[in-house]
């Protein structure tokens, strides 16, 4: 199985694994939570949204989980109370790199820009995931890198989802995780019997 999910499988064996509620029809469960986290082509229902911020357990659960999938840590806003622009830019420091939040000439149109102090992500492919209070807010299947190493997304407020996102990163209590993404090998036509 993918390394992902076996990692995962370590981190959240044993006491926690039987403490989640078993889900049932229409409920979120262990295996949700971690296609949530990593595979960026997975969505959940609007209902099980909702149970991921509403419900404490879960909402724990999706924190130890990213936790320990993180690659990086993006922290709280320093100085936040300093400020109250909303339109400006927003620099976002972390172990290994910087996350910023930049206008574009556009109105509504950002230019979201993670830089590593390597030159390098530390993964192919990578999903950013933000939170507040500990509960999940938005994720962002993130593109490729550059040949510098440096991702850039431009997001347009009109898409949905996008103000949202713009709105997270503002957002001065917010928390991040930059997790790897799932990537699913296709098979190789050579190996079918």
């Amino acid at each position: 199985m993918d390394d992902i999910f076996d990692r995962a499988d370590e981190i959240y064996a044993g006491a926690s694994v039987a403490a989640m509620p078993v889900p049932s029809s229409g409920q979120i469960g262990l295996m949700e939570v971690m296609r949530y986290l990593v595979d960026p082509d997975f969505s959940l229902s609007p209902g099980q949204m909702a149970q991921l911020r509403d419900d404490p357990r879960l909402s724990a659960a999706v924190g130890r989980l990213s936790a320990g999938l993180s690659l990086t840590e993006i922290p709280m806003l320093a100085a936040a109370a300093d400020t109250e622009e909303t339109t400006g830019p927003v620099i976002r420091y972390f172990e290994g790199g910087t996350l910023s939040l930049r206008p574009a000439v556009y109105p509504g149109v950002f230019h979201l820009v993670l830089t590593w102090d390597a030159g390098a992500t530390p993964a192919p492919s990578l999903v950013l995931h933000l939170t507040l209070d500990g509960r999940p807010l938005m994720r962002l299947a993130l593109p490729p890198a550059n040949a510098d190493g440096t991702i850039h997304e431009l997001l347009n407020t009109r898409i949905p989802g996008h103000e949202d996102l713009v709105a997270a990163i503002r957002e001065p209590r917010s928390k991040g995780h930059i997790l790897p993404q799932s990537v699913e090998e296709p098979e190789d036509p050579a190996f079918e019997g």
